[in-house]
């Protein structure tokens, strides 16, 4: 069975400086975390395309599966 998620109530001012550095970066202040296994080459591999456009490899795999998406039509 999987682990209960935990909720911190975090002070208002605090939990606001964190949404807007959130939004600076790009990312979801309220975000799912999810681990995949995936070969080390392709790791490896991810890594380096992600060094090439600047961004995290986290990224990369969001802009991938955001394409996926709208490319199926999903969404």
């Amino acid at each position: 069975m999987g682990k209960e998620p935990i909720t911190i109530n975090l002070p208002e001012k605090l939990k606001e400086q964190l949404q807007q550095e959130a939004e600076r970066r790009g990312i979801s202040f309220n975000a799912i975390v999810m681990n995949i296994r995936i070969p080390y080459e392709m790791n490896t591999e991810l890594i380096l395309i992600a060094e090439e456009y600047g961004i995290s490899k986290n990224a990369l795999i969001l802009k991938i599966l955001r394409n996926w998406v709208k490319e199926k039509g999903l969404k």
